[in-house]
């Protein structure tokens, strides 16, 4: 996959048709292709609640609007650095130890914040994946993440 022309085509379709489910779908798949992590979220943040907007998973089955407390996620931590975060073994890395890795034990993980055009973090754009065998994320595909989590805060409430 070509990630710069996939962005290009992503951006072209959200100023000409605006936010969909469908776009999230469509964007939530490229992730999981350019990431191969089975399991991604676009989800919306508000306080100490994590929620799940839109997801897409070959593993589980996540329904708009599940809840999670957000310091027990992998996204807390990503969203206190404020930038992209990921790993691809958490049980060798001090994610190793966070409430998220006890719970569900997602060994992979990459993730950006959403930020609305004022700057605010409206929530955040991740992959994750139970697998312990994922290689290094490679920088392309940690700026495809990043540009897709811009793209999306830029569209995500003008729907």
């Amino acid at each position: 996959m070509d990630l710069n022309q996939k962005l290009f085509e992503f951006a072209s379709s959200l100023k000409e048709n605006g936010w969909s489910e469908q776009t999230a779908n469509e964007i939530l798949k490229a992730g999981m292709e350019a990431t191969g992590l089975p399991i991604g979220i676009i989800s919306h943040v508000e306080g100490p609640t994590y929620t799940v907007l839109h997801a897409c998973s070959d593993l589980l089955d996540i329904p708009a609007g599940t809840t999670f407390d957000l310091n027990q996620t992998y996204c807390d931590l990503m969203l206190k650095n404020g930038k992209l975060a990921h790993f691809n073994q958490a049980k060798d890395t001090e994610w190793g130890t966070h409430p998220c890795y006890n719970a569900f034990k997602m060994e992979a993980y990459i993730a950006a914040p959403i930020r609305l055009p004022d700057g605010n973090v409206y929530g955040t754009f991740n992959f994750s994946s139970p697998q312990d065998d994922h290689p290094p994320f490679q920088p392309d595909v940690c700026n495809f993440i990043e540009s897709l989590a811009d793209l999306i805060g830029k569209n995500i409430v003008a729907k």
